[in-house]
């Protein structure tokens, strides 16, 4: 089954999640496996994170992701 692909901008990254700007809501709850582009870096795939929020903010939504490992 193929799943659900969105984009969206990292505003801010640390060792415990993500913060991202998405056209599209992320529920909450939602296990996510994303693939980063860093700038002056390669691509960074399968990061797993739990979306902990995802709020409306002009134009798209804030949604912020905990860091999860596969055995959570």
């Amino acid at each position: 089954m193929r799943r659900p692909v969105r984009n969206g901008e990292i505003l801010n990254i640390s060792a415990g999640g993500i913060l991202l700007f998405t056209a599209e809501p992320i529920l909450e709850g939602t296990v996510v496996s994303m693939s980063l582009k860093l700038e002056g870096c390669d691509t960074v795939d399968r990061i797993l994170g739990l979306v902990k929020r995802a709020e409306i903010d002009s134009g798209g939504y804030l949604v912020g992701v905990e860091s999860i490992t596969r055995e959570r």
